[in-house]
């Protein structure tokens, strides 16, 4: 499974909208995809500014693979 653009944004605001944290269990290692093209892009972007202002899409990814780890990291889990 990978995590797209409208996906990171929706568990961004479920996270914290329901205040999230903690342990995690990840079924299979997540792939990393972040923003693609359109509205989704957008909404990604829009929603990153709103809920981790100063941090950058590129410090939501793994350096040195394709996986999210990193991302479930900056979570909260």
């Amino acid at each position: 499974m990978a995590l797209p653009d409208a996906l990171l944004a929706r568990l961004f605001e479920t996270v914290q909208d329901h205040h999230l944290s903690g342990d995690f269990a990840m079924l299979g290692r997540q792939r990393w995809i972040g923003s693609r093209r359109g509205k989704s892009a957008g909404l990604f972007k829009k929603t990153l500014e709103e809920r981790l202002p100063g941090v950058s899409e590129e410090e939501l990814q793994n350096p040195d693979d394709q996986y999210a780890e990193r991302f479930i990291e900056k979570l909260g889990f």
